[in-house]
């Protein structure tokens, strides 16, 4: 049989200018040639459409500057490399501008487009330095290296650093109510996580992680959603710059004065407590973690019958209800043990005005929180620590910042990779095949006993397809 091979010509107009590519595809390695093929079109598309930018500059923007020349410059794209030239001019001011450069707002010495470093940004939040190269060096087609990706991490986490910190600074609450979510009820919870630093005076530093939410809402069995959910992540200098980012915060998203009750909670740290300080509202109330109060009994008392019922009369009636329970408990304890339940103890006694359930006016159940260990694990630890992690803090700022807009990063710069499939409206059900079993092999026809008599027999009364009937179904 002779070779089948199909030919494919494309042929796109820029500017009234035509570019044309012609594919011959063989059959045997048809998705290879186009693929190659399409990527050879869409780098020709990019180059001629960028130098078509720079001709309109030199006929609208810079006729009053002196024409330098071209020169030949190489960009990443998120196709892969392409080389293009562009002009250089010489102002009013005696500088060298390339026009084309600025106004796709690329740096000095700048060799990758600005979606392929928030490309390579997104990935870093993902992986290591090392690993995020490999991956984008394998997308763009071209060597990355993790030294690279190190500073687009550190170049674009800052820049949205810096640029929440003016926000914050000029924010002075004049913003349109109508603009801000309203709800009766507003949620708050706070915590840390210590990360280890390199090169720095300190070798740990803690980084605050708060959320704001006005609810739950279920989207599954046993799976919840926090409803208008705000997060902070931050690493300050002291609790009060804490408790004004998250006044701040608050107060530029959430109706304040709409709100009546604010739940918060936390792991019983006396920062914590205070982190909601400056949020005015009319009745408040923080509540120990729950997640917090069950590790703290199960490594002081074991994990048993138990210890739950205790921890049930604890949210129920408080303190006061297990404290005999507890000094009989440590006095009938000793060595190690003795001592975990002394400071288990002192941990309940320390929390024992937050330890009871509340119930809302006009809500069902009691309140429930919790929500801030998933989100500490998901923006600063999954990321940070672990591994012999350690971070200088300029970059431990921006990574901080960068996990925070993990979502917005993928739809800006992945969005031609990860593309939604359109579910079909058609409901299909599952076929069974009832018949499978009777295709099936048994794991002694395998095994070292196959060749013993009784294993031969039962082989040869299986392979007798008259021995079976499907009256028996």
């Amino acid at each position: 049989m002779t070779e089948k091979a199909v030919e494919i010509i494309i042929t796109v107009e820029i500017e009234k200018k035509v570019i044309s590519q012609r594919i011959k595809a063989k059959a045997w390695q048809l998705d290879k040639e186009i693929v190659e093929g399409m990527e050879r079109l869409r780098k020709e598309i990019i180059a001629k459409a960028l130098e078509e930018l720079d001709e309109q500059i030199r006929e609208q923007k810079a006729k009053e500057w002196k024409n330098l020349g071209r020169e030949k410059h190489r960009i990443i794209t998120a196709v892969g490399e392409i080389e293009i030239k562009r002009r250089v001019y010489r102002d009013e001011r005696g500088k060298r501008r390339k026009p084309l450069d600025e106004i796709m707002e690329l740096g000095r010495y700048q060799r990758e487009t600005n979606n392929v470093r928030m490309m390579g940004a997104w990935l870093a939040t993902q992986n290591t330095y090392r690993e995020a190269a490999e991956e984008l060096s394998y997308l763009v087609k071209r060597r990355i290296t993790h030294s690279k990706i190190q500073r687009m991490v550190w170049e674009i986490g800052n820049q949205i650093a810096d640029k929440e910190e003016r926000e914050m600074k000029q924010w002075d609450g004049a913003e349109e109510n109508e603009q801000k979510t309203q709800s009766r009820i507003l949620y708050g919870e706070s915590d840390g996580v210590m990360i280890s630093l390199q090169r720095e005076k300190r070798r740990k530093a803690e980084e605050r992680v708060g959320i704001l939410y006005t609810g739950k809402k279920a989207i599954g069995v046993g799976r919840k959603r926090l409803e208008n959910k705000v997060c902070m992540t931050r690493i300050v200098k002291n609790s009060a710059e804490w408790k004004e980012i998250i006044q701040k915060t608050a107060d530029k998203h959430y109706d304040l004065e709409k709100v009546r009750y604010l739940i918060t909670g936390g792991d019983g740290n006396s920062w914590v407590k205070r982190s909601f300080d400056y949020l005015w509202v009319e009745k408040q109330k923080h509540i120990l973690d729950r997640y917090h109060l069950y590790r703290a009994s199960k490594a002081a008392l074991g994990l048993n019958a138990e210890t739950i019922q205790l921890v049930r009369q604890l949210r129920e009636k408080g303190y006061g209800a297990v404290v005999e329970e507890l000094n009989e408990a440590r006095k009938k304890a000793g060595g190690r043990r003795k001592k975990k339940i002394a400071k288990y103890i002192r941990y309940l006694e320390d929390n024992q005005d937050v330890l009871k359930d509340v119930k809302l006016p006009g809500e069902e159940n009691i309140v429930s929180l919790g929500a801030i260990e998933g989100n500490v694990d998901k923006l600063v630890a999954r990321r940070m620590k672990g591994r012999g992690r350690s971070w200088r803090r300029r970059g431990a700022r921006a990574m901080i910042t960068l996990c925070r807009y993990k979502p917005q990063l993928r739809e800006l710069a992945m969005k031609f990779i990860y593309t939604q499939v359109e579910k079909s409206s058609l409901k299909r059900t599952k076929a069974i095949p009832y018949s499978s079993w009777l295709d099936c092999t048994l794991p002694i026809f395998s095994s070292a006993a196959q060749s013993k008599p009784w294993v031969k027999e039962l082989r040869r009364n299986l392979s007798n397809r008259s021995a079976l009937s499907m009256e028996y179904l």
